[in-house]
């Protein structure tokens, strides 16, 4: 599923350069190459496990593209899907990052580093990373968006900065 898209991504953001996110190509790149070494490279298969788990929340975040497409952004569908996309977001993408990391950690203090192919070794951890932030960054964008539009609607007084 993931590869698809991907690749359905980047055609049309080469087709409709209004489309075109630097940040997008570089994360479907990242992506790509984390699931090839998932995939081909077996010494940790938990890898590939964990990245597949990301992919729980790509039904509503493409549901959120067609209803703003739609122009149905104030709609309670569009609402509530924005409600579970960051739930589900949070807890398949976010909440495991200190499960991941521990595990990591376990295998460099157990001495099983040694045994991972190189090429998984650094994406096991400069593309985690990457992904890691990427996905805080975002969840940041949605627990704004959650707060400016059911905490502090507008109209209502904010707590400034």
């Amino acid at each position: 599923m993931y590869l698809g898209y991907t690749i359905a991504d980047v055609v049309l953001m080469l087709q409709h350069r209004s489309l075109l996110s630097g940040l997008y190509l570089v994360h479907h790149f990242v992506g790509t190459l984390c699931g090839i070494a998932g995939t081909v490279y077996t010494s940790v298969p938990w890898i590939m496990s964990t990245f597949l788990y990301y992919e729980a929340s790509s039904p509503f975040v493409h549901l959120r593209v067609v209803l703003l497409n739609l122009g149905e952004k104030n709609s309670r569908l569009c609402t509530a899907n924005g409600l579970v996309l960051m739930t589900v977001f949070f807890l398949c993408r976010v909440a495991i990052i200190p499960a991941y990391w521990r595990t990591v950690y376990m295998l460099y203090i157990d001495g099983s580093f040694p045994e991972i192919d190189g090429l998984v070794y650094y994406l096991m951890l400069y593309g985690r990373v990457f992904f890691d932030m990427l996905n805080l960054y975002w969840f940041s964008l949605m627990v704004r968006t959650f707060l400016a539009k059911f905490v502090w609607p507008k109209g209502a007084t904010k707590i400034s900065d």
